[in-house]
């Protein structure tokens, strides 16, 4: 069984479910990521083998389909695809300014931030 369907099914039966999805997805779509534990956990007990990651992008997909106006249903997947693809050359880029300013990746990286080796 696919995991939307699980869900779908998981959302017929269980009007709780259906609210605390609904709920969720009136918040933010951080807040229905966050959440996508509860959901995996509940379709794994009822006999399925889903990921934590695979229920999480389900329940953004059903946003979208299901909740079209809510804030969870407003994030966009090619930006946040763009985003999460580059962030090691982000991390290197970051490193470098810090590396330059004076004072700057010393202060940084006493907290252990700026440097791999700090």
């Amino acid at each position: 069984m696919k995991v939307r369907t699980a869900l779908l099914e998981l959302f017929k039966e269980s009007s709780e479910w259906r609210a605390f999805f609904r709920t969720c997805c009136e918040t933010s779509a951080f807040r229905l990521r966050s959440q996508a534990w509860q959901f995996c956990d509940e379709l794994n007990d009822r006999g399925n083998q889903f990921q934590a990651q695979e229920v999480e992008n389900s329940l953004l997909g059903l946003a979208r389909d299901l909740l079209p106006d809510t804030p969870a249903a407003q994030w966009d997947a090619e930006w946040a695809h763009e985003l999460c693809k580059d962030t090691s050359s982000l991390g290197e880029a970051l490193r470098r300014v810090l590396d330059r300013r004076e004072g700057g990746a010393g202060f940084i990286c006493a907290r252990g931030v700026g440097r791999a080796d700090a």
